[in-house]
């Protein structure tokens, strides 16, 4: 074969496929098809910039391109377990996690959040009963705002608001029905 003479399509194919496997091994959850797909269309516009006369041999200008692409491919396709998407040692190996892990569901089931809810709103009644909505010491207790922002806003002295806020906290603790609902479990 001359150094001028093009490559047919079976021997794109067998270049394309061939670094797909090479990528499949190491990155099992990959599809061979969307490999070979995205081989193809970098084969295809590799062939389209190739100039004979740089010297290069096609099959490794091909080589090279389709390769890019497929590591461009999955580099997007491909979700890490740690680590960012600018180390990309950590994204040629394709460690990914156990399917276990990446299926199990974080969100605790419906009942469990109702019932959580349930002991907010209780818990958020019986403390505006305790402590009355007008306390200028709320807004810190909540972490809505600091004792100087309170005294700024509210003319007072700033001494003034962390009593208050001190008091607050010692109602609220003192409250049984309070302590019974902190004692009992959200779930």
């Amino acid at each position: 074969m001359s150094a001028h003479a093009r490559l047919s399509d079976a021997q794109v194919d067998v270049i394309v496929r061939r670094v797909a496997v090479r990528y499949l091994r190491r990155c099992w959850w990959a599809d061979k098809d969307d490999l070979a797909q995205t081989g193809w269309e970098a084969a295809i516009h590799a062939r389209e910039t190739f100039d004979a006369r740089v010297g290069i041999p096609e099959s490794g200008y091909l080589w090279r391109a389709v390769t890019f692409s497929m590591r461009r491919y999955l580099w997007k396709e491909s979700s890490p377990v740690s680590g960012g998407m600018s180390d990309p040692r950590r994204l040629r190996t394709g460690q990914r996690a156990p399917l276990d892990e990446a299926m199990r569901c974080e969100v605790p089931p419906a009942d469990v959040l109702l019932d959580e809810l349930r002991w907010t709103i209780r818990v958020q009644a019986r403390a505006l009963a305790v402590v009355g909505a007008d306390s200028v010491a709320l807004p810190v207790l909540l972490g809505e705002a600091t004792p100087r922002e309170i005294a700024a806003e509210t003319g007072r002295p700033v001494r003034e608001v962390y009593t208050a806020s001190t008091r607050l906290r010692a109602t609220i603790a003192s409250d049984d029905a309070l302590w019974e609902l902190s004692r009992e479990t959200k779930t």
